[in-house]
């Protein structure tokens, strides 16, 4: 697995600082604030910051990924005892879920294959037309895929 370089914290900081003297509204500030806060790491599919959204940590790996880019929403993700990262689906097959009961302990052994419960989780995904060239988002940096 090919590691993506950290944001540099301190130059986010020193920009942001600067920035905070001119007097317009800045959209992104929050996604800076998280960025600074998270200490620049890099997380997910797409190489974003903690962005203040829903993440779940694969229980394989440990990467964490936004809900959004995993096509999961919070409540879904919360009902999973146990989630494998599409990545390390691919790479080591068929996964189990173990879903929470509301007592908050896992049922017994109930199981499902992650490739049959949704659609998100395969990334089978078509960019709308009118989608912005992803290139030109964020994150601003060079990043290279981590899988």
């Amino acid at each position: 697995i090919e590691t993506k370089r950290p944001f540099d914290v301190a130059v986010l900081s020193k920009l942001f600082r600067e920035l905070r003297n001119l007097p317009l509204f800045i959209a992104e500030e929050s996604r800076v604030w998280n960025t600074i806060d998270d200490k620049g790491e890099r997380h997910c599919l797409c190489g974003g910051p903690s962005d203040g959204t829903f993440m779940l940590a694969c229980d394989r790996c440990g990467i964490w990924f936004h809900g959004a880019c995993v096509g999961l929403d919070k409540q879904r993700g919360e009902s999973l005892s146990k989630w494998h990262c599409p990545p390390c689906t691919e790479k080591f097959g068929e996964v189990s879920v173990a879903h929470s009961n509301e007592g908050g302990e896992n049922s017994s052994q109930s199981s499902e294959k992650i490739e049959g419960d949704s659609t998100e989780m395969q990334f089978v995904r078509i960019p709308s037309p009118h989608a912005p060239d992803v290139k030109k988002l964020w994150p601003p940096l060079d990043v290279k895929k981590l899988w």
